[in-house]
């Protein structure tokens, strides 16, 4: 099946241009003229990736941004802004809303097509590198559900706390900064600084009981998921 590829844009014709480009390249292509509009179907055919503008009748592209990043069943969907707004102030309001690329218009066709087959390409390795059920002894996380089980007994998570485990036990006996944990987990807003990953840890550790001690810090450097202790 061909990649499917949200465009939510305003101006009739930038929709017609993304729609001829990325039909061009054979990406199923969904175009939206709201945030409204494109939230109301993600759920029906879920995007492998989403072209969003910032200034958009009603819903906002921050918005949008902002809802997709904070649901467990969206949360990895990347989100490229292509937005005439250009100040420095913008493009970091953008990024602390979680989108994962950011180019200003007027803009480069070949660029923009190289990063979403970038972005799609990643998104490939990494589905065959974590299958969406990993188990450790007793514990089990499904990516694909977003919820974590011990014993056949699900464990009570927030996004963050999910996204953080998930993070360490599928990349199990390396050690990661608390910089490369929060990347991952806040989508490169580094504002929530290392006390909040100690404080994430420690609230994990809790809830997970007995693997609690496998996650284990590394004085000076971060945290990793220790097979053997």
């Amino acid at each position: 099946m061909s990649k499917c590829i949200y465009v939510v844009e305003d101006e009739k014709d930038m929709l017609d241009f993304f729609k001829y480009i990325l039909t061009e390249e054979e990406y199923e292509t969904k175009c939206f003229s709201s945030g409204e509009e494109a939230l109301k179907n993600i759920y029906i055919r879920k995007p492998d990736l989403i072209l969003l503008d910032l200034m958009l009748p009603g819903v906002s592209g921050f918005e949008v941004c902002r809802i997709v990043k904070n649901d467990p069943e969206l949360w990895n969907i990347p989100v490229i802004v292509i937005s005439s707004r250009k100040e420095e102030f913008d493009i970091i309001n953008g990024l602390s809303f979680g989108c994962d690329d950011y180019i200003t218009k007027p803009f480069s066709e070949k660029i923009l097509l190289a990063k979403i087959k970038s972005f799609l390409s990643k998104q490939d390795r990494s589905s065959l590198e974590n299958n969406d059920v990993i188990k450790f002894k007793d514990l089990l996380i499904d990516q694909s559900k977003f919820e974590v089980y011990i014993k056949d007994k699900i464990i009570d998570l927030t996004p963050a706390e999910f996204k953080l485990l998930n993070f360490l036990v599928r990349n199990m006996e390396t050690v990661h900064s608390r910089v490369q944990i929060s990347d991952k987990i806040y989508n490169y807003d580094n504002s929530n600084g290392d006390r909040s990953i100690d404080i994430l840890v420690a609230r994990v550790r809790k809830k997970i009981g007995i693997y609690g001690k496998n996650i284990e810090s590394i004085y000076g450097v971060g945290y990793w998921f220790k097979k053997d202790i």
